[in-house]
């Protein structure tokens, strides 16, 4: 109502800048891109993600060269401990591995649906005078 009585029923544009609005975006991927939104042009976040990737390829590398480790060790009738070891290891990278992907994810996709901002002090004051008022 405000930009209909006050502003003449559009926003005051700048001489000479366009007047039209971007496309809405309708689709739930492009409601909750992370990735092309933030992550891409934050270097903290970018950094971290490259990190994050660098990291699960070398606790790849790791879980299977366990798992291979644990294997052999088996088949040659190595100590029962020794292989126990090597199976745990290779689950334990994996896992680390799975929960750094876990996330790679969140710094592409945000979730859904999407958080609410959470009341300002001044709203939370407001609505507390409001039912006190009551």
């Amino acid at each position: 109502r405000w930009i209909v009585d006050m502003a003449g029923g559009s926003p005051a544009w700048p001489l000479g800048m366009a007047d039209a609005l971007p496309p809405r975006v309708t689709t739930k991927e492009a409601l909750l891109d992370r990735y092309f939104a933030h992550t891409e042009n934050c270097k903290s976040c970018s950094v971290a993600m490259a990190n994050l990737t660098r990291a699960r390829k070398a606790l790849r590398v790791v879980s299977l060269v366990a798992l291979a480790s644990a294997a052999a060790a088996f088949a040659r009738n190595a100590p029962i401990k020794l292989v126990v070891v090597l199976a745990v290891l290779a689950a334990a990278t994996a896992a680390a591995r799975e929960f750094m992907g876990g996330l790679v994810q969140k710094m592409k996709v945000g979730p859904y649906p999407p958080p609410r901002r959470p009341p300002s002090m001044m709203e939370a004051a407001l609505e507390s005078a409001r039912l006190a008022g009551a």
